[in-house]
């Protein structure tokens, strides 16, 4: 039985299942909620990218997070963030500008992931 938002906590049942296995499973529950959120979230932000609409309001930490998941590798020296990818030639140099990307730089990392269809073909135009 999976808790519900807000609801009580399951008791152990009839089918003998003790304190720790039904806690193991609410954590495991909402370990997968907490994932579903994750993923939910970077689709919104990879769709808000390849919109192009809102580039002066991309978080400079979610747009990382972002270019790490679709497989780049990030060094930083400073307050640069350089991210590289084996397969893609271009280097991508992000800097935070006051909690925010750079929208010039936001609009580098579309054309990077419209170029080599790193969106999973899922959000492409």
């Amino acid at each position: 039985m999976q808790p519900t938002v807000g609801g009580p906590e399951p008791a152990s049942d009839a089918s003998g299942v003790g304190p720790a296995e039904a806690e193991a499973g609410r954590w495991a529950w909402r370990r997968g909620w907490c994932i579903r959120l994750y993923v939910a979230k970077h689709d919104r932000l990879l769709s808000r990218i390849l919109r192009g609409t809102s580039d002066a309001n991309i978080p400079f930490n979610q747009l990382r997070h972002l270019l790490r998941r679709l497989g780049f590798d990030e060094r930083i020296r400073g307050d640069h963030h350089i991210f590289t990818k084996e397969g893609v030639e271009e280097i991508l140099n992000l800097q935070p500008k006051g909690g925010k990307a750079k929208p010039y730089q936001v609009k580098q990392v579309r054309v990077v992931i419209l170029k080599y269809r790193l969106a999973g073909g899922a959000n492409e135009e």
